[in-house]
């Protein structure tokens, strides 16, 4: 007679079975946290601001342009998106 699975791996608490999961999950939710916060809740460059047409217009064209053709030829007559927006549209 073979012991149930559960009884091969040995626990890592004597805490009850609920109370251990509920800690493994705020451990995990505070280290999602602490990755958000150091990589995502503060943008390096306040200072740009895209617009939403450009964008758009940026994303769509991109898209259906043809896949042989340059990046620097069929995007040289439109801005950079990466210029602060202070150099594109004159100062504010």
């Amino acid at each position: 007679m073979s012991k149930p699975i559960l009884s091969r791996w040995p626990r890592l608490t004597r805490l009850p079975l609920a109370l251990e999961i509920a800690l493994a999950l705020l451990f995990k939710i505070a280290i999602l946290f602490a990755l958000w916060y150091a990589f995502f809740s503060n943008p390096q460059a306040k200072h740009m601001l895209l617009p939403t047409d450009q964008v758009e217009q940026h994303l769509l064209t991109s898209a259906s342009s043809d896949p042989d053709a340059s990046p620097s030829t069929t995007d040289a007559a439109t801005p950079s998106l990466l210029q602060p927006k202070a150099q594109q549209h004159g100062s504010d």
